[in-house]
């Protein structure tokens, strides 16, 4: 009688090097697909990484310490990685930017990045993310054209939910997945995912849309809220309380998503490199 291969299942972790070392393992070995950033250089750095490959996607679970990724073109250029990445947010909150989109990041939160484009993304209280990527084809032939996703978060319905316990139950039982029940287990995610974009429904009238919404002007603003309306304005925000006025940014010159994050923004609660 044959026995089915077994998923492969690799493990990353900083205990491997100690303290001193970690950091610097993690950015050179673990994430060299992107520039990280640690949000404190003070505080001991910790993370650890599962991966477990398969022939329709890759299943990574990720915990780390307070980061910022930020893949560029240039990072793209030099690996031609061109996936799409369904990513939950086990625990923590952060935020995610890519192309014109962008959301905060909660427990519970469903979210999407493509490899293939630059994007950032990162966490000031640390996170734990299961994240699924699959090629772009794969994604595209099942999904639709993943343009409209990425940089998003999923709205919370009852199919999210599903969604969120089908990657967190993959996550937790992949290590005794032969490679067929694993891609069998990722086309399950798919297909509920394909129900979620499909069950959109076009805005209603009388209903505003998330961009029309943005682009309303602040009851306070100024004339100094030049950068494409109130959902990006530029930092110090002159909209803003004082109190949030004197927290900087975790990373000077991008969204308001990563100012946000690090101001301890909380949700009703997820981004590999």
């Amino acid at each position: 009688m044959s026995v089915e291969a077994k998923v492969p299942i690799f493990f990353q972790t900083t205990d491997a090097v100690g303290p001193r070392h970690a950091f610097a393992y993690w950015r050179d070995a673990v994430l060299s697909a992107a520039t990280i950033t640690p949000f404190d250089p003070d505080v001991p750095f910790s993370a650890s990484r599962m991966v477990a490959p398969s022939a329709r996607g890759t299943l990574l679970r990720t915990v780390s310490a307070p980061v910022g990724v930020d893949r560029t073109a240039r990072h793209i250029g030099r690996d031609g990685h061109d996936d799409i990445a369904i990513m939950l947010v086990a625990g923590g909150r952060g935020f995610i930017e890519q192309g014109s989109n962008d959301a905060l990041l909660g427990a519970g939160d469903v979210a999407f990045h493509a490899t293939g484009k630059p994007g950032t993304a990162g966490s000031s209280i640390g996170y734990d993310e299961i994240r699924l990527s699959v090629p772009r084809a794969i994604f595209a032939a099942q999904i639709g054209n993943p343009q409209d996703l990425i940089g998003t978060k999923l709205s919370a319905t009852p199919l999210r939910g599903l969604l969120s316990a089908h990657l967190d139950a993959f996550a937790t039982s992949v290590s005794a997945m032969s490679e067929a029940q694993a891609d069998i287990a990722i086309d399950g995610a798919l297909h509920i995912l394909r129900g979620i974009v499909q069950g959109r429904r076009p805005t209603e009238d009388r209903e505003l849309s998330v961009d029309a919404v943005r682009s309303l002007p602040s009851p306070t603003s100024s004339a100094a809220c030049t950068s494409q309306g109130s959902a990006r304005c530029r930092w110090p925000h002159p909209c803003r309380s004082p109190e949030a006025a004197s927290t900087p940014p975790f990373r000077a010159g991008r969204g308001s998503r990563r100012r946000s994050a690090t101001r301890g923004w909380t949700a009703p609660m997820t981004a590999s490199s």
